[in-house]
């Protein structure tokens, strides 16, 4: 009988999960899903399909998962998601018939069809309709074959479960699945809880941040976020230390050197491991409890041996009962889920299953309230994969926290506290870093506890003579306190140690920076500034000012993350320092320049920082002309206006000199014609007059005495008063060249210049006003005929009469004459000439 009835609802997290990802296939063909483990990804990616068909056509889908057990797993509960029809034909696809076999019953419950076979594969899944195939990584060559081989169609979506197995070597069988080249599909949803990433993966290794390959993440739900959402258990890391002393006390208890259990033997310290886990079991009330070992037979030893040490417990340390079992890939499946089954059961009785690496992936047996690892674990992400088993909080109502247990095997003669800084504790410290890279809640916790470390230092900056004063930048409140989440049993812990373990914790755990930050930060704190000198080295020996300069490096080689980049620029990080003190330079020349109006500046105009405004102006004019000054800065400082050839500069300096005298003597009108700064002053009129001078100089000139404007109007009047008196006394305009006024015009050249800017229309109305109203004459013929009459004026008053001799006068007397014949002589001539001597026009005077 077919099941169409839908499955029970989506939890929230996975409705949301759903929703990213239908939204992603909108505008991509691949897309990832990180959901930490127990959140239910079989059941989101069943629920996407779902979703994905009422938008598009997906009637072939492939599961991969990483072994034959989870085939059944998934398609159990993806078919109470998708019922009967939403599932289609079954096909299960498996690379290795005895193991196939083993799993055909629970196969076939699912009523999925199975085979090892390429062809039968192409077979199963031909035609029209749903069809939804299971396979494991291992089975992906028979895809491709039968792709390759007998034209299996394109898959309208891949589901890579625990795509994490699919990253690595590029050139392993995993990694077919990415390549429409071995297996086509229209779209890939890859799902994991443990993203594998390879830092500065080239073309031989596939890392899942490649999002070419894995595509965006679209939907991430971690460790922390689910155990706030009450999706996961809460956890805590149980360290019983083994200490020499509990090894003898193993020993003296057996016979000779080593505990024989049939054909098992331990030693000494294994046996006293065995009694520190069953310990911390009955102190934290553990009652269904994983064993990771790195070896099979290991894990056999230690299933076969772990209930002789309930003998050596203090009885009432003792478990109610004790269930050993053991599991490991060459079991039958009937026989590991017969011993998994007990950890199901509800007695009282504390429930141990060892094994090496069957429990690590994809088991669901929520029930399971703790793991340990006996042995160190090699890999974060197996790691995490174990410590998820007892994360699943499964239907049990309450709160409950998962323990992951880590033994410390110390060595001969070493303490507790001397162990922490030797490979003792590497264990801890391993899985202490995979939880948090997994964890961000937890990984956000260390790192403000390194970051805690740093600012609780004290500061030395030494000089150079290697002296420095202390200053305090923190302290510790209650940063060395042992956390809620690590606990050591087995020995005694003292605050001391306490605070020991605590800071090699943290330091093990996490990376050297977050230390060197909060030292950084709390210099910040301290001093009001990022700028930390190049030696500043912190009493316990942070080298924090050379720390502090490799980030620039490091920023400016594009080696910083964004977020490093964003934790160092709140605390005002100047990436380059030169570059800022430029800046910093150049606005405040910017602003000098603005507010006098110039780029002239005194040499004793520093800036804030110290520096001085005319030496910095004139290395950027050098540096410009060697041509090391970047285009950046020229067009900068071309923006503003800053004045290239330093003439600026020089004209400063002469002006400088001039105020000297003028604040000695309160005037400059006595200045000596012969000194340097009288013939720079006269070299500044001049300018002024053709207007060459800035405002701003013209203003710093008045500043001396120096009015350009009411001296030249007075200079102006007094050469026309003296034109106004010459022409009175002498009747004509014909000036001497050596009439000089008194402040050294000379009177010729100044009326040669009135009619040249009459000419160009550059004399004032008011100048021009006052030359007509003396009639002055802006026709230098004019100028000269007045110069002839004024000479026969002259001739008739010394000789009494007209008769000239020949040369110039009396040639131009001559031509009046005759003009005064042709009735051409102006009326005006006529009078002048006739006021000279009324018979002046006759050709022969006799003297009256």
């Amino acid at each position: 009988m077919l099941n169409t009835k839908p499955g029970p609802p989506l939890w929230p997290h996975q409705q949301e999960a759903v929703d990213a990802l239908v939204a992603a296939f909108d505008t991509a063909e691949r897309a990832t899903a990180v959901m930490a483990c127990g959140t239910g990804k079989t059941r989101t990616a069943a629920a996407s399909v779902r979703a994905l068909g009422e938008r598009s056509k997906v009637a072939r889908v492939l599961i991969v998962v990483p072994f034959l057990e989870l085939i059944t797993q998934t398609l159990r509960e993806w078919r109470e998601v998708l019922g009967d029809t939403g599932m289609g034909r079954v096909v299960a696809v498996c690379s290795d018939k005895d193991v196939l076999r083993d799993h055909q019953p629970q196969l076939d419950a699912q009523r999925a069809a199975v085979t090892t076979s390429a062809a039968e594969l192409a077979r199963l899944t031909a035609g029209p309709g749903q069809v939804t195939v299971a396979a494991t990584y291992a089975s992906l060559p028979v895809i491709a074959a039968a792709h390759e081989e007998f034209r299996l169609p394109m898959w309208d979506l891949i589901i890579p479960d625990e795509a994490h197995r699919s990253a690595g070597r590029a050139d392993k069988a995993s990694a077919m699945i990415h390549s429409n080249a071995f297996i086509p599909a229209a779209r890939r949803q890859y799902m994991t809880a443990t993203p594998k990433i390879f830092a500065g993966a080239g073309d031989d290794t596939v890392s899942m941040d490649d999002e070419k390959i894995y595509g965006e993440v679209a939907y991430r739900l971690g460790f922390s976020r689910a155990i706030s959402l009450d999706l996961l258990a809460g956890y805590r890391i149980v360290v019983p230390v083994v200490t020499d002393e509990h090894v003898r006390a193993a020993a003296s208890s057996m016979e000779g050197d080593y505990y024989q259990s049939g054909g098992s033997a331990i030693s000494p310290a294994v046996l006293a491991t065995q009694i520190a886990i069953l310990r911390a079991a009955d102190e934290y009330g553990l009652r269904r409890l994983l064993t990771f070992h790195n070896r099979v037979v290991a894990a056999q030893w230690f299933a076969n041996t772990l209930p002789h040490a309930v003998a050596h417990l203090e009885p009432s340390a003792r478990p109610v009962d004790l269930s050993v079992g053991h599991v490991h890939g060459e079991q039958s499946l009937a026989e590991r889920q017969k011993t998994l089954a007990q950890l199901r059961s509800e007695d009282e009785a504390l429930v141990v299953i060892t094994n090496a690496k069957v429990l690590g992936e994809g088991i669901d047996v929520p029930a399971v309230d703790s793991i340990a690892f006996i042995d160190n674990r090699g890999s974060a992400i197996d790691c995490i994969q174990a410590v998820g088993r007892a994360l699943r909080r499964g239907k049990s109502p309450g709160p409950k926290t998962a323990s992951v247990i880590v033994p410390v095997l110390l060595k001969p003669g070493e303490d507790p506290e001397t162990a922490l800084s030797t490979s003792s504790f590497a264990p801890v410290w391993q899985v202490v870093r995979a939880l948090s890279a997994h964890d961000d809640g937890l990984g956000q916790r260390l790192s403000q506890m390194r970051q805690g470390l740093g600012s609780r230092q004290k500061g030395i900056a030494h000089g150079e003579d290697g002296t420095g004063g202390a200053r305090e930048l923190g302290d510790d409140g209650d940063l060395l306190a042992l956390p809620d989440w690590l606990r050591v049993t087995g020995v005694p812990v003292p605050p001391g140690f306490a605070s020991a373990i605590t800071v090699q914790t943290v330091r093990a755990t996490t990376n050297s920076w977050e230390e060197y930050y909060g030292a950084a930060r709390a210099y910040q704190h301290a001093y009001g500034t990022a700028d930390i000198p190049q030696d500043w080295v912190t009493t316990e020996g942070l080298r924090l000012g050379s720390w502090w300069t490799k980030q620039r490096v490091a920023y400016n080689s594009d080696g910083l993350s964004a977020e490093r980049r964003t934790l160092l620029e709140e605390l005002g990080i100047v990436w380059d320092p030169l570059n800022e003190s430029w800046t910093a330079t150049y606005q405040e020349v910017q602003r000098l320049a603005q507010e006098q109006g110039h780029f002239a500046f005194d040499e004793d105009i520093l800036t804030a920082r110290g520096v001085a405004v005319l030496n910095w102006c004139t290395v950027q004019r050098t540096r410009r002309r060697a041509g090391k000054l970047t285009a950046q800065r020229i067009d900068l400082l071309n923006a503003i206006g800053f004045p290239w050839d330093g003439a600026q500069d020089r004209w400063m300096r002469r002006y400088r000199d001039l105020e000297t005298i003028y604040d000695q003597r309160k005037s400059l009108l006595r200045l000596s014609a012969t000194t340097a700064e009288a013939r720079w002053l006269e070299g500044q009129r001049v300018a002024h007059r053709n207007g060459r001078l800035a405002p701003w100089q013209i203003k710093l000139m008045k500043k001396v005495g120096i009015d350009f404007t009411g001296r030249r109007d007075a200079a102006w009047r007094t050469t026309y008063d003296t034109l106004v008196a010459f022409h009175t006394k002498n009747g004509h305009w014909a000036v001497p060249e050596d009439l000089v006024t008194v402040d050294g015009v000379k009177v010729h050249s100044w009326t040669k210049a009135q009619r040249s800017k009459k000419k160009n229309d550059t004399l004032s109305a008011e100048y021009e006003a006052l030359l007509d109203k003396i009639n002055f004459p802006w026709d230098p013929f004019q100028e000269r005929w007045d110069a002839r009459c004024a000479e026969l004026r002259n001739f008739r008053t010394e000789h009494g009469h007209l008769n000239t001799p020949a040369g110039a006068l009396n040639n131009w007397l001559y031509q009046q004459r005759k003009k005064h014949r042709q009735g051409t002589l102006p009326a005006a001539a006529q009078q002048r000439l006739s006021a000279i001597d009324a018979l002046w026009h006759e050709p022969a005077q006799t003297m009256k």
